[in-house]
């Protein structure tokens, strides 16, 4: 990819390096009804990617630390389901402007992905949006800090750390301008692999076969990660059922 390239071409590129992996229906009324019953809700989360310096970059969001639930972790823009959002689409881009003031008319939707089910049981759709245009973010209530990581340094292992959860899950971790690690680092690994269609230089337990090409293996991965439905600490099981 090169810089000259325009966003048309880059937006194509970027659609077809992820359409195997690709959520076709999101509007909620055609979902919700497949959710398995321990589900306890829906969220959307928008995944930005913005083609700067010859290459992509992630938006990400530092959360408030005066938030209830996940003080200062890195996410994307994003939360809940809300009664009036009729698609993830909606909910996605709903969130990333009250979040961070990021108006629909500066991005173009790519794709939405396969869901994955995080810890606390909720159904995350993330939405794979191009940066079109510049926009200023804002920090308030939410989000204390908004940054761009290179695309590229989660498939590399310079900046990488993984450790376990309850011992079965692997999580990994990047020291980016804030450390990013959990589900958000996992959502960018798999995007990498599929934008780069290469495999970590580090360690996946969730990796066995390498006779596929990283595009293929991750459409398998998502294929998985739908279906886990992880053990709850003791207390979040009470906070996943109010959600």
């Amino acid at each position: 990819m090169t810089e000259d390239k325009t966003i048309d071409e880059l937006s194509a590129e970027l659609y077809n390096s992820v359409k195997g992996c690709e959520q076709k229906e999101t509007i909620y009324s055609n979902l919700l009804h497949l959710h398995p019953p321990e589900i306890a809700g829906t969220a959307a989360v928008l995944m930005v990617l913005d083609y700067r310096d010859n290459d992509w970059h992630v938006l990400l969001n530092v959360r408030s630390l005066n938030l209830r639930r996940h003080p200062g972790e890195v996410c994307f823009p994003g939360g809940m389901r809300e009664i009036d959002d009729l698609t993830c689409i909606d909910t996605a881009l709903r969130e990333a402007y009250e979040e961070i003031g990021l108006p629909s008319t500066s991005v173009r939707i790519i794709t939405t992905f396969r869901p994955f089910i995080s810890r606390h049981l909720i159904m995350l759709y993330p939405v794979l949006a191009q940066q079109t245009s510049p926009f200023t973010p804002f920090t308030g209530a939410e989000v204390d800090k908004v940054f761009y990581a290179p695309l590229k340094t989660f498939i590399e292992a310079e900046k990488h750390s993984s450790f376990f959860y309850l011992e079965n899950f692997q999580l990994h971790s990047f020291e980016l301008e804030s450390n990013t690690y959990g589900l958000t680092a996992f959502i960018c690994i798999v995007v990498a692999m599929c934008v780069y269609n290469k495999f970590p230089e580090f360690e996946m337990t969730i990796l066995k076969d390498f006779s596929k090409s990283a595009r293929d293996t991750v459409n398998d991965i998502a294929e998985k990660v739908s279906q886990i439905k992880p053990a709850l600490i003791p207390h979040e099981q009470k906070t996943a059922s109010r959600l």
